[in-house]
Parts: C-alpha cells; structure tokens; sequence
C-alpha cells in the first residue's frame, strides 16, 4: 500500500504544480472562460472541433487577438484552408 499512497501523493503534487504553474490566455469571452477554467492553456496546442457554422474559427480568431494584443508572439494553423485573411 505504501508503493499506492506514495503514487497518489506524487500525482497530487503534480496537479497542484502544475495548476499553479498554468497561464492561461482568456478567449474574449467570460462564459467560455470559466466553462475552460481562466482561458485556454499557455504553450500548448489547442484544438477546438465541431459542426461547420458553431464559431470554431471566431474563437480562434479572437484568442490570436487577445494574444497580440498583450504584445505576445501567435502562431495560427488553419488546417482545413478555410481562412481568408
């Protein structure tokens, strides 16, 4: 049981780590915001997939923004083409 407690405690520790060490950048949108815990996570892909027409890229886009906004560098990967700048 000690090789289990001592599993446990390692993955609490992570967590708490790692929830303190979390930036996350806000969506533009309080609601989506709260629903994604403070915004979508810093220095990670995120991928946001759904039905045609659900506002997939206008979130995307408005996120890029709020991320050149504050002056930070974004990288923005259209994969299906269906930007038009």
């Amino acid at each position: 049981t000690s090789v289990k407690n001592s599993h446990e405690t390692i993955k609490r520790v992570y967590r708490r780590k790692r929830r303190v060490e979390t930036k996350r950048i806000s969506t533009g949108c309080e609601s989506l915001d709260q629903l994604l815990g403070g915004g979508v996570e810093e220095g990670v892909i995120t991928n946001f997939f759904g039905d045609s027409g659900t506002g997939k890229t206008n979130v995307c886009i408005q996120i890029t923004a709020e991320v050149a906004e504050s002056g930070e560098t974004v990288v923005y990967i259209d994969t299906e083409a269906s930007f038009s700048p």
